[in-house]
């Protein structure tokens, strides 16, 4: 898994790990266009010009390393005649209600619901598959070097067994994202592990 400063971390998490980019494969081609769609109200902000600054920590085998990391609202674009956020080293988004879906594979699904209750479950489709997720908590206090939030977590399992949480508060967006995964193949016989978790250090909204 190769991954830079900027292209990383939770982005990485999501990212370059899950691949979520849009790829026009189809007749469906993203158009540039001057569209808005407010996004006051949604867990995660979509605005172009919104961006997270994070403090990402990756335990690999012995090693540890830490670096910063942004994820940026980059442009808006028409899909099909709506309206969707392209978040760099993310996916394409966009807000349905307070709720954010993610598009992939020519197929538009909920990643992010708002409001939920614990249990509540998604599969959302990536570029690597459909993921399995679960809404874990809907007000879990976290603190990150931003401040102290409270969050709706979200825990995605994808086939090869490596996991994401995301910690997002009302408003506000990402707080806290989470990567893990333990395995064991032929090269690492006796498990191989890397764990990487960013945090919020600072953020900005167009509102």
């Amino acid at each position: 898994m190769a991954y830079s400063m900027r292209k990383t971390h939770i982005l990485l998490i999501a990212i370059l790990a899950f691949g979520l980019t849009y790829c026009s494969d189809d007749d469906t081609n993203p158009t540039d266009a001057p569209v808005t769609e407010s996004s006051e109200n949604a867990i995660l902000p979509l605005e172009v010009g919104n961006y997270w600054v994070f403090e990402t920590v990756t335990m690999e085998q012995d090693s540890t390393t830490t670096q910063m990391d942004t994820m940026k609202v980059v442009n808006v674009s028409l899909i099909g005649g709506d309206p969707w956020y392209r978040v760099e080293d993310f996916g394409t988004l966009r807000n349905f209600g307070k709720s954010t879906a993610i598009y992939a594979k020519n197929t538009e699904s909920i990643i992010f619901p708002y409001t939920a209750a614990v249990g509540d479950t998604m599969n959302p489709m990536t570029e690597s598959g459909i993921l399995e997720g679960e809404v874990l908590s809907t007000e879990l206090a976290v603190s990150v070097p931003a401040g102290d939030y409270f969050c709706y977590v979200y825990k995605f399992i994808e086939h090869t067994g490596a996991e994401y949480t995301f910690y997002l508060s009302h408003r506000i967006g990402f707080i806290r994202m989470e990567y893990r995964h333990e395995f064991t193949s032929p090269q690492f016989p006796n498990g191989y592990s890397i764990i990487r978790t960013s945090n919020l250090v600072e953020y900005h909204l167009e509102r």
